[in-house]
């Protein structure tokens, strides 16, 4: 803080009249929480310190220091301490005038905050806090006045008091925060089971769809009785109430009736993904040791060895159904028996098993129904996995009230716009989602808007909710149908823990930390770290009491007693010897009451809905032999896109390879604790303390592999632009894993969808699993279409229903339109692109004569434009010998009667200009090669231009042109100088219309060639674009780029 000084030490300055007051920046050393009478010793010599310079100005502390500056705040200090050492009394001016001291306020605050207090003359302090009204209230600063003055107090009585537990909060002010603040119903229903709660939902609605899934369905009653029988078959093994029963399952009706089946014996379901790697599987069933295992014959196979007894949802065919009554179970059936048992991530390698009750889970539901109103009515989906306890919510909110549950393939549930048309199909009423998921599903709704949704809610829960991303979707949707809804939660706490009801103003205003309101049934504290209660507005970790915590972590005491606490506040709620559960978030409550989340105070962290122990991931890759010391952290390079991504130094005499360490911890953790990248250092980075530096911790690089082959295709050259363009990165090669290169399964699903926008072709997000890399992805693609990319019509982007008219891209001399491939990123997602390449080349026309004339190749290729668009009008685009071909094109569709509305030239010039060059050789065919790969002879270095040369720089550069066989080249060679013979002995025919040219001004050969070249043979206006480059790179990434951004202007302008 800063204090004025009154700059008059100085005999020569004592008797003067004026201003000599200077400003002395303190700072108090509070560490190890001295006592208050310490702490003022500490005070007294840092301040005499500080004295001995106080002549310093002030302005030149400020310059030597250089903070960084902002009009918001004065530099160095905030706050103004302004203590006046002798109490002002009245001074006599001569025998008839006396003058005392008054404050008169400016109306203006210098600071912050500035306290003006002094010693009385009869004893005690006094003073006034001066605030600035745009950062506090009249009631903050009020509060903050009275929190000193009771914190003095209570110092001066008991000075040897360490200053952190001196009180700062008054009676009512803790009142308020504890009690008030969480506006604890006093209404506390009778604890039931989940069977009770079933079976009257059952009665009530026995022919209602209780499950559907894939096309198949089971109403209430036949659920119950698939599910009793099970139940019954366990109860005659021996396992009901305090046993666990696993389930391994894919997702199906099977996996319903199994998870029911468990929870009317009694017994609490472990479930286990078939999809977790198989050590994490083997660790939990050796951990939990369960009764039995629930599956099918294909999953069993999946499974580590075990030696549980195994059961099938079939096998219980012969048992009877009907309801089990508590002495059909093992023992009767509490509330407070365990549910389910969920592991969650453990910081020291070792997942933890949370044991919920069945009172947990039945109390959820009724302490929420006054906000949502559950019914019979309501379809919801279970969307998550069963091993993620948002799928709690999802289940047993349809079936606890006659609801329907659809159980989403695993495929769907990948696949955003798979999912949108389900929801759509399905009538579904409630959908949960993490944010992550909800964001694809919203840019499916963006991209294919107009189904027809019967949603009344969608939950959030699982990780933060970014408010401002919702701006997109409630563009599209009432803010009401469906109400958006933010629930904060834990896995401890039986999934959700508070409420915070969305609407349009609410996201537009609403910070993103906010999350709401305590659910009734439980308590949410902020406390400091001596579990006092800290003022609204300051940041401390939430604590949750209630009806909501669980039993504790399974064979776990003391971590159990480390973070399920006894509640030292439950006597205000008429309660003793409850537990509540230390978070690790940190959160503040509003003077409103609403609470803000603000991340985890540990090493925890969530990455799409899943709660994630660093520890637990660095402790894997530890285990590594060539691993000596490793770090693992979120990153988010690009907004919005969190991954993990793991730091290692290698041991001595060892090379790890990232790729190979990632699949040894995609052997032990689930996928969604699998690195996204794995990156190698001499050493990690620290402090100056010796800590974890993280923001010195270098971004993953580009994991290309410098050795890899180049792209044998135009398809597979889009590919690795695709990837790129996906994860953020300068390039990919041919060879690169997409996840080794960082990506993940929300990012597949952009990536399904960027390759669905550029080639026309559905890709699922196994099929991005199953060939992660472009070259694997390219042959996939084959499975759906095969296509020769050497034909005469290449479909670079084809068009499907609905889309606006194809721009058509005449090849340059060379014959090949691969080069318009960087077209596909840069035109509208809905302009079909298609690109005219030679006869003579393909294997459909390899055997056929090349043309004889210019009108002849043009009249051909109209011919094969009008087989994938049979009627205008026609959009045209050629660059260099392709923009004479285009030109010629447009004549003949003209002559033929149909509209052309585009003719894009890219730096090509009428064919008369061609008849005064010299004949072409074979030498400037294959510099021709060279330029359809954006290269010019120089490239060549001190090399001949010879065929083998040209393919060598062309391999060297990556290009996918290298792949091209000695024979095909050969023909490209002829294709060019034919092609160049038709040019010089063509007659232009006149284009009635407009042109869109494109101009090269860099290193340009003749500047008599101008766009008003072509004004002879043009009837309307030639638009020029000039292009800061050479001829040669116009189909380059940058050039083309731009060129697409005029031209997609244009096809908007004549759209209108």
């Amino acid at each position: 803080l800063g204090t004025p000084v009154a700059g008059r030490d100085d005999d020569t300055t004592a008797g003067l009249v004026g201003f000599f007051t200077n400003t002395v920046v303190l700072r108090t050393d509070t560490s190890g929480d001295p006592g208050f009478g310490a702490l003022l010793d500490r005070v007294r010599a840092t301040t005499l310190a500080a004295y001995e310079h106080d002549a310093l100005p002030f302005d030149h502390l400020v310059e030597a220091l250089n903070p960084p500056r902002s009009l918001a705040r004065h530099p160095l200090f905030q706050v103004m301490l302004a203590w006046q050492s002798i109490a002002d009394g009245p001074a006599a001016f001569g025998p008839d005038a006396t003058a005392r001291l008054a404050a008169v306020p400016s109306g203006t605050a210098k600071f912050d905050l500035t306290l003006n207090a002094g010693e009385l003359a009869d004893g005690g302090i006094a003073g006034f806090l001066e605030f600035r009204t745009d950062l506090f209230d009249r009631a903050t600063a009020q509060a903050l006045a009275d929190r000193l003055a009771r914190l003095l107090t209570a110092a001066a009585m008991e000075p040897e008091t360490p200053v952190g537990l001196l009180p700062v909060l008054g009676a009512d002010e803790v009142h308020r925060a504890l009690v008030e603040a969480n506006g604890v119903s006093a209404d506390r229903p009778v604890p039931l089971t989940l069977a009770e709660v079933y079976e009257v939902a059952a009665r009530r609605h026995p022919d209602r769809k209780a499950v559907s899934c894939a096309g198949e369905s089971l109403t209430y009653a036949q659920l119950s009785s698939r599910a009793q029988s099970l139940a019954r078959l366990l109860a005659a093994r021996d396992i009901g109430p305090g046993s666990i029963v696993a389930l391994a399952l894919p997702r199906s009706l099977d996996l319903v009736a199994g998870l029911l089946a468990v929870s009317l014996s009694g017994a609490a379901y472990l479930p286990m993904d078939p999809d977790y790697p198989a050590d994490r599987l083997a660790y939990m069933l050796e951990d939990a040791r369960p009764a039995a295992l629930i599956t099918d014959a294909a999953t069993a196979d999946r499974l580590p060895a075990h030696e549980l007894p195994l059961i099938t949802v079939d096998e219980a065919a012969g048992f009877p159904d009907g309801p089990l009554s508590q002495s059909d179970r093992t023992r009767p059936l509490s509330p407070q028996d365990p549910a389910y048992v969920i592991y969650t991530s453990g910081s020291t390698g070792r997942p933890k098993g949370v044991v919920v009750t069945q009172h947990n889970v039945t109390r959820l539901m009724t302490a929420t129904e006054h906000w949502f109103a559950f019914g019979p009515e309501d379809v919801w989906t279970l969307f998550h996995s069963y091993a993620f306890d948002f799928s709690v919510w999802e289940l047993w909110g349809a079936l606890l009230y006659g609801g329907r549950v659809v159980v989403v393939p695993h495929l769907t549930s990948r696949d955003p716009q798979a999912f949108l048309r389900l929801l759509a199909d399905e009538r579904v009423t409630v959908l949960n989602q993490t944010p992550s998921a909800f964001y694809q599903l919203a840019a499916a709704d963006r991209e294919a808007p107009g189904h027809n949704l019967a949603l009344r809610y969608v939950v959030f829960g699982g990780e933060a909710l970014e408010l401002g991303r919702l701006a997109d979707w409630y563009t599209r949707h009432q803010e009401n149908a469906p109400t958006l809804v933010n629930m904060y939660g834990i896995t401890e706490t039986t999934v959700h823990v508070s409420y915070l009801a969305l609407d349009r103003e609410t996201a537009a205003s609403a910070v993103s930390s906010t999350i709401g309101v305590n659910i009734p049934d439980l308590r949410v504290y902020v406390l400091d770290d001596r579990l006092q209660p800290v003022p609204p507005g300051v940041t401390g970790e939430m604590y949750v009491a209630g009806q909501g915590v669980a039993l504790g972590y399974l064979g776990r005491p003391d971590l159990t007693a480390g973070r399920f606490v006894a509640d030292p506040f439950a006597h205000l709620f008429g309660e003793s010897g409850t537990r509540m559960y230390r978070s690790g978030d940190l959160a503040r409550r509003r003077t409103d009451g609403a609470l803000e989340y603000f991340g985890r105070g540990d090493q925890q962290v969530k990455i799409r809905g899943f709660r994630i122990e660093l520890g637990e991931i660095e402790a894997v890759l530890a285990a590594h032999p060539e691993v000596a010391d490793v770090a693992v952290v979120v990153r988010e390079d690009a907004p919005g896109d969190r991954r993990l991504v793991g730091y290692v130094v290698p041991a001595p005499g060892t090379d790890p390879v990232p790729g190979e360490l990632r699949e040894h911890a995609a052997a032990v953790l689930p996928v969604h604790m699998v690195p996204s990248a794995v990156v190698v250092l001499d050493r990690l980075p620290l402090t100056g303390n010796g800590k974890l530096d993280r923001k010195a911790l270098p971004a993953p690089g580009t994991p290309v592999g410098g050795g890899g082959r180049a792209p044998r295709t135009v398809r597979e050259e889009q590919l690795c632009s695709i990837f790129a363009e996906v994860l953020g990165l300068p390039a990919a090669g041919v060879e690169d894993n997409f996840f080794d290169l960082g990506g993940h399964s929300l990012l597949a699903v952009r990536l399904a969808g960027r390759i669905k926008s550029a080639f026309g072709i559905e890709v699922s997000i196994g099929t991005v699993f199953q060939a992660p890399t472009p070259a694997a992805l390219d042959s996939a693609l084959d499975v759906s279409r095969e296509e020769d990319p050497l034909d005469v019509l290449l479909p670079l982007r084809p068009a499907r229903p609905g889309d606006r008219s194809p721009v058509h891209c005449v090849h340059p001399a060379g014959g090949l339109s691969w080069c318009y491939a960087g077209l596909i990123r840069h035109l509208p997602a809905d302009v079909p692109i298609y690109g005219l390449q030679a006869q003579g080349v393909g294997e459909a026309t390899a055997d056929e004569p090349l043309p004889t004339t210019l009108e002849e190749l043009a009249a051909h290729y109209a011919s094969r434009i009008r087989e994938v668009q049979p009627e205008g009008p026609y959009r045209l685009l050629g660059w260099s010998t392709g923009g004479i071909i285009a030109h010629a094109i447009a004549a003949v569709l003209q002559e033929a009667g149909h509209e052309v509305e585009l003719l894009a030239i890219l730096d090509a010039y009428p064919a008369e200009g061609f008849r005064d060059l010299p004949v072409p050789d074979r030498a400037e065919a294959l510099e021709s090669l060279l330029t359809m790969g954006g290269y010019g002879p120089e490239s060549l270095g001190d090399k001949e231009l010879t065929t083998a040369n040209v393919v060598e720089v062309l391999r060297r550069e990556g290009s996918p042109l290298a792949a091209l066989s000695a024979a095909k080249i050969e023909a490209l060679g002829e294709v060019y100088l034919n092609t160049n013979d038709l040019v010089r002995g063509y007659d232009h025919r006149v284009f009635r219309g407009d042109v869109l040219f494109f101009r090269a001004t860099v290193d340009t050969i003749d500047d008599t060639l101008t766009p008003e070249s072509w004004t002879p043979y043009v009837s309307g206006r030639i638009d020029n674009t000039n292009v800061a480059c050479s001829h040669k790179d116009m189909t380059l990434p940058e050039p083309i780029a731009y060129i697409a951004r005029v031209v997609a202007d244009r096809l908007t302008e004549l759209e209108k």
